[in-house]
């Protein structure tokens, strides 16, 4: 696998997007994936490490980056099943989830009283509703 790595951009005031280490389309079609925020946390780590790695893997929102509530965070994967972790500011994980499978278009909808019900996906994306720690069902 060849390592590619690109810098952390800024696409809109409300998203941005960054490409991990690796190259998607070596795989065929890349999953690519939208975080979005509807939470009562600022998400200033995110991590997904695929399934069975042990290593948490870097931070995909570097440079001290944040996903604020109502705001979302563009990035590209490697088709798989992933084990995906997000982290407040204080560095307290606010969602761990083992296996979340991605590939082509998903939006990640994380959330934390209820998942919101009247909104629908962006467009071309199959929604997954992942509740915080504690909620719903989460850990």
């Amino acid at each position: 696998m060849r390592s590619r790595s690109s810098g952390l951009f800024v696409v809109s005031l409300l998203s941005a997007c960054a490409h991990v280490q690796g190259d998607p389309a070596a795989y065929g079609e890349a999953a690519r994936v939208r975080v979005a925020n509807a939470s009562v946390y600022t998400l200033c780590g995110i991590h997904m490490r695929p399934k069975g790695s042990f290593a948490r893997g870097d931070d995909l929102l570097r440079e001290g980056r944040r996903v604020r509530t109502g705001h979302s965070f563009d990035l590209e994967l490697v088709p798989g099943t992933y084990h995906v972790t997000f982290l407040d500011c204080s560095g307290t994980p606010v969602l761990d989830q083992p296996a979340v499978e991605l590939a082509g278009a998903v939006e990640l909808l994380v959330y934390s009283d209820a998942p919101p019900g009247g909104d629908r996906p962006s467009q071309g994306r199959t929604r997954l509703a992942l509740p915080t720690v504690g909620i719903g069902g989460g850990h």
